[in-house]
């Protein structure tokens, strides 16, 4: 089985994003790296998140192991 690496899937949506608002400001001719550079603080409460529920799911499964 495989494991769940942590941050995995925030940096994946992260990259992604990125890259939407990138290529939407080059084809657009638009400036949305100002409105990114605003809300870069979202990708830490996304990371932060994703460690909360790795950690609770991490520990009911454990839970359901032992029993």
């Amino acid at each position: 089985m495989r494991t769940w690496r942590v941050g995995t899937i925030s940096m994946g949506i992260s990259l992604i994003g990125l890259g939407l608002v990138l290529l939407v400001s080059q084809i657009a001719d638009m400036n949305l790296t100002t409105i990114l550079l605003s809300w870069w603080p979202l990708l830490f409460i996304i990371l932060g998140a994703e460690i909360l529920f790795y950690i609770y799911f991490s520990r009911k499964r454990k839970f359901f192991c032992e029993v």
